[in-house]
């Protein structure tokens, strides 16, 4: 799951945060960055499928700076049946999740940001155990630098590209070519672009 988090920066008062629905527990929970510039934030939900949960959404701070922005929730593909309401007893905002189930199949979804300088975050998403391989490849089709070459779990996944080569220098800007390989079969290719 990925969000924009944006605002001041008060763990306990400006935050939003998976909850689980059982015991209260916070699974993931996220602040804001004392900027109104919204920011990209990853949840991997590969552990906690099968448990129901709610977004909330606390806004209690009285600072000058005190808000939390939350948008562009997204789902990253999974399964979710979401309601909407208040969470037990506290007047806070909450999104709850019914239900969260495994992807159905292997993909490569669009990286963000794109165009992206200096970096840009690729994830992905496995039915099953798999051994995954990404490869970055220039225009050219010149292997530019392999970013994953391992086995996962089933979920989601993600990974991030800072523009540099196999030896850590920066590349050119240009168009590059993700490889999304699941046990040595070609799944998918995504086009990116690099802009200095």
């Amino acid at each position: 799951m990925s969000l924009l988090v944006g605002g001041g920066e008060f763990p306990d008062e400006c935050y939003v945060a998976l909850v689980d629905a059982g015991t209260g527990e916070r699974l993931f929970s996220e602040t804001g960055r004392n900027s109104n510039v919204m920011d990209r934030r990853h949840w991997d939900l590969t552990q906690f499928i099968g448990r129901s949960a709610y977004i909330e959404i606390g806004d209690v701070s009285t600072a000058y700076f005190g808000h939390i922005c939350v948008d562009d929730i997204t789902e990253s593909g999974n399964r979710l049946t979401w309601s909407t309401g208040n969470a037990k007893g506290t007047g806070k905002k909450s999104r709850g999740v019914q239900s969260m189930v495994a992807p159905d199949r292997a993909r490569l979804l669009a990286n963000t940001p794109n165009p992206f300088n200096p970096s840009t975050t690729l994830r992905f998403e496995l039915a099953a155990p798999s051994r995954v391989r990404i490869d970055m490849y220039d225009a050219g089709g010149t292997l530019v630098r392999t970013l994953v070459d391992e086995a996962r779990g089933p979920g989601s996944h993600a990974v991030e590209w800072d523009g540099s080569d196999r030896n850590g220098r920066p590349v050119a800007s240009g168009v590059y070519f993700a490889r999304f390989q699941v046990d040595g079969a070609l799944v998918d290719t995504r086009k990116m672009m690099l802009l200095k």
